[in-house]
């Protein structure tokens, strides 16, 4: 697993480019060009978030892309691991709590209005959140750099919503 990005006040910008995208039936398999864009310009604005100007090294598209400053993007680093950490240790709680309640018998009778599967019902979906909300958050804070928004530059100067062909 790779390690959290460190967050300085200068930073850089991974950039792919799609070279070539190939369907099989339900397969497609791409191939992305890499580039890391770096500049002694590139200094993160003291408070708030600021849009930047790159060109593609590749195809020669003007991007823009927003950069945090160094305290947003941390606290939003922090506070994505906290709460996906937090959500997988609740697990701790709630996987016993099902096991025990889950092994107890069902009176025969009305199965379906039985307390006791209420509660094993709720632990279950309790259980399933945690899991798969607190991993999703653990893997974003894990990778939150503070620069996000990748939108290609229009000439007349406007920003378009989708970019197709490149990621960051």
């Amino acid at each position: 697993m790779k390690n959290a990005p460190k967050i300085e006040r200068q930073y850089q910008v991974g950039l792919s480019c799609l070279i070539d995208a190939k369907a099989h039936g339900n397969l497609i398999t791409s191939k992305w060009q890499l580039h890391s864009i770096a500049s002694p310009d590139f200094i993160r604005p003291e408070t708030g978030q600021t849009s930047i100007k790159v060109e593609c090294p590749r195809c020669r598209r003007v991007l823009s892309v927003t950069v945090e400053s160094a305290r947003k993007a941390r606290t939003k680093q922090r506070a994505y691991r906290y709460v996906g950490a937090l959500l997988l240790w609740s697990l701790v709680v709630w996987l016993p709590m099902l096991f025990h309640y889950g092994g107890k018998p069902v009176d025969e009778g009305k199965p379906e209005q039985s307390p006791s599967m209420l509660l094993v019902g709720g632990l279950f979906t309790a259980v399933f959140v945690s899991f798969v909300v607190g991993l999703a958050f653990f893997r974003t804070g894990r990778g939150h750099d503070g620069i996000r928004k990748l939108r290609w530059m229009r000439p007349d100067g406007s920003l378009s919503v989708l970019v197709k062909g490149h990621k960051l």
